[in-house]
């Protein structure tokens, strides 16, 4: 009931930043018959052509949630946000389930989920709808997490119900549970050292016959198997070498964990006091630390120590206190860059599985708190004043989210030199009209990241749509120049080509180069096809129509040009078709709507 309190204002909000690409342009969600491309395709490909994202991540079970979300409401951002927030409740109680067993206290484990429940550093994990990554896998590290962690999975013999056979069903439900968390994140991988600490901590119950050594084996064995399984899968659809985040390239090896060892200290800020909260974190937001003399790495060194000292000393025998602290610190360390470099440097959607361990450490905290003073009230009194204050930052937060120029706007009132950021509010004001608003964001974003090709045609496109044509030919061309790949670049050029007139030649080739770079990229022939109608090659636009549609057979702009071309060739029944096949990819396409009612009209003679 907390989270749906705290979050249910989120389901006012559109889709915002990597929604978009994701679930709003994905064809391969639209149909649960792609649940084969979904598991044999990278998280970015959308359906196997090359990905516009990283394409070393692998979330197959998470996208085919958009699919089975997609089959339901179609895109409707409601019931996508109402899918969120009902996961993220669902996580909140499996965190009081595991808090309860941990901290052996109902009042405390309730502190802990309500804490978890309402924080607002969830808020980009469940008010962004690709947020669900993280949540899923939460849901099913946790899922897991219990029934391995439950003493009838590794003792057996103790009572008659306790066969091994039942003991190998458990491990293997564990086991399962486990594969479906890989399956929604990369960050799942973790719950085999999470589980080996808390068996570590509760070895006492372990020691004894063979039995419960084979029990345990089995456990693992079958944790084991399941990654194994997860990396066959992973293995033929991952292309491509991981992504490092910009302000770490070139940065040497030290520096960079002095520098995430800082942004591991903040990220416990950010929990404790989470007043500034940024959809991206730049390079002006992390800078590197070159020395431990820096104020702020030197402090979380010794906040480190600190809690390492109180571990081995004064609390040592104080299991829920090691294991929350375990918990950051394991599930914290594939994403903290301390270990190896990732694509971000900080965000606070990473916080999602860590802070389950900090959730545990306030419940922790709180049964302390209770036994310390004489009346339960205070501690009591003093929760509800914490979740009140979460609960209303997150309902704040939430309002941000609302769409992509509203959340990048709060994001560049906070860091204005975000390229992404200036990147998404300029796209946005181009699509609203408003193109000179958006070159001095572009101009911004190119100065903060001058490599970064795509800003580079954007802003060419917003000089497009001014008319400012070449200006917009200048970026483009330096756009290729920087990324001589870039299928989309060429394609642009190439429609800037024609508006400018008497280059068609030179249009045609960018048209050309663009569908040779990108076989599955169906705008290219698209334009082709376009051009051909326009000088009426009929014969010519057909042939690209229909090349547009191989590249790309779930793009329903492609199958609706096709039924136009098809039309103008008095080929009706075909052209009905190619405009239903629109229709049925994307049923708010207008145009293919009306040219099939007025295809249709007049078959019967109904004049339009």
């Amino acid at each position: 009931m907390l989270a749906i309190v705290a979050y249910a204002n989120a389901l006012r909000n559109g889709f915002v930043l990597d929604d978009i690409p994701i679930i709003v342009e994905n064809p391969v969600i639209r149909e649960l018959g792609n649940a084969g491309t979904i598991f044999t395709t990278n998280y970015w490909s959308r359906g196997g052509g090359p990905a516009v994202g990283d394409p070393t991540l692998y979330r197959p079970l998470t996208v085919l949630s958009y699919a089975v979300d997609y089959a339901i409401w179609n895109p409707s951002p409601v019931a996508f946000h109402a899918m969120n927030v009902a996961l993220h409740a669902a996580v909140s109680v499996l965190v009081f389930v595991i808090a309860a067993a941990v901290l052996g206290s109902n009042p405390a484990a309730f502190a802990a989920a309500a804490i978890f429940a309402v924080h607002p550093v969830h808020t980009e994990a469940v008010t962004g709808v690709v947020g669900r990554a993280e949540v899923l896998a939460t849901a099913f590290f946790l899922a897991s997490f219990w029934v391995l962690r439950r003493r009838s999975t590794f003792l057996f013999g103790l009572a008659p119900e306790n066969t091994f056979s039942r003991v190998l069903a458990w491990s293997g439900v564990g086991a399962l549970l486990y594969l479906l968390g890989l399956f929604s994140k990369e960050s799942a991988v973790t719950l085999p050292a999470v589980l080996a600490l808390d068996d570590w901590l509760r070895r006492d119950e372990l020691r004894g016959d063979r039995s419960r050594v084979v029990a345990l084996a089995t456990r693992y064995g079958a944790l084991a198997s399941a990654l194994a399984i997860y990396l066959v899968f992973r293995q033929h659809a991952v292309t491509g070498g991981s992504q490092i985040w910009p302000g770490f390239l070139g940065v040497p090896a030290g520096d960079r964990i002095l520098t995430a060892s800082r942004v591991l200290m903040e990220y416990v800020g950010l929990f404790v006091f989470p007043r500034t909260l940024l959809a991206d974190y730049w390079k002006t937001e992390v800078p590197i630390a070159s020395s431990l003399a820096d104020p702020l790495v030197l402090l979380s060194f010794v906040l480190w120590i600190g809690i390492a000292v109180l571990v081995v000393t004064r609390l040592r025998r104080d299991v829920a206190f090691i294991l929350s602290v375990g918990w950051f610190f394991i599930t914290v360390a594939p994403v903290s860059n301390m270990v190896f470099p990732i694509g971000v440097a900080k965000a606070e959607r990473l916080l999602y599985l860590p802070s389950v361990g900090l959730c545990l450490l306030a419940g922790w905290a709180y049964a302390r708190a209770e036994s310390a003073v004489r009346s339960p009230l205070i501690p009591r009194l003093a929760l509800a004043a914490v979740l009140v204050a979460l609960t209303a930052r997150t309902v704040v937060r939430n309002m941000d989210w609302k769409d992509n120029l509203t959340l990048a706007t709060a994001t560049l009132a906070v860091s204005p030199s975000s390229p992404l950021m200036n990147d998404i509010a300029a796209e946005a004001l181009v699509k609203s009209g408003e193109a000179k608003r958006a070159v001095p964001l572009l101009q911004e974003a190119v100065k903060q990241a001058p490599d970064m090709a795509l800003i580079r045609s954007h802003l060419g496109a917003a000089y497009h749509a001014q008319g400012m044509l070449d200006e917009a030919i200048a970026e483009y061309h330096e756009a290729i120049r920087r990324h001589p790949a870039d299928a989309d670049a060429h394609n642009n050029l190439g429609v800037a080509y024609l508006d400018k007139g008497g280059r068609e030649a030179e249009a045609v080739a960018a048209f050309h180069e663009a569908a040779r770079l990108d076989p599955r990229y169906a705008d290219p022939h698209i334009n082709l096809g376009s051009l051909h109608l326009q000088h009426g090659r009929l014969a010519d636009a057909t042939a690209a129509f229909a090349a547009a549609v191989q590249a790309s057979p779930l793009n329903a702009e492609a199958h609706n040009a096709l039924g136009v071309a098809y039309a103008r060739q008095g080929q009706m029944d075909r052209a009905a078709a190619s405009y239903r096949e629109a229709l049925r990819l994307n049923p708010a396409h207008a145009g293919a709507r009306e040219n099939l009612v007025r295809l249709e009209a007049a078959q019967a003679g109904v004049p339009r």
